[in-house]
């Protein structure tokens, strides 16, 4: 499955690209291979919402290791 850290720079390129598109009313042809390529990669809505899902999930976890790993440490340390 892609990785949200995969999609992120490209669509940032791909928001910028229609910026500049919109205001000059042409596209050059790197442009265009560069929308159709992101297209043709990302077109399946279902796995751009598991990957938001699984980027959602993956931070309640490592928040959550956080959360325990500072109680752990804070009642160890009341014992010292």
């Amino acid at each position: 499955m892609t990785k949200i850290a995969d999609i992120l720079p490209r669509y940032t390129q791909f928001n910028t690209i229609i910026a500049e598109v919109s205001n000059r009313r042409s596209i050059e042809f790197s442009q265009q291979q560069f929308v159709a390529d992101f297209y043709t990669q990302f077109n399946n809505i279902q796995s751009f919402e598991a990957m938001l899902i699984d980027l959602t999930m993956q931070t309640k976890l490592e928040r959550f290791k956080t959360f325990q790993y500072l109680y752990d440490l804070t009642f160890l340390t009341q014992f010292r």
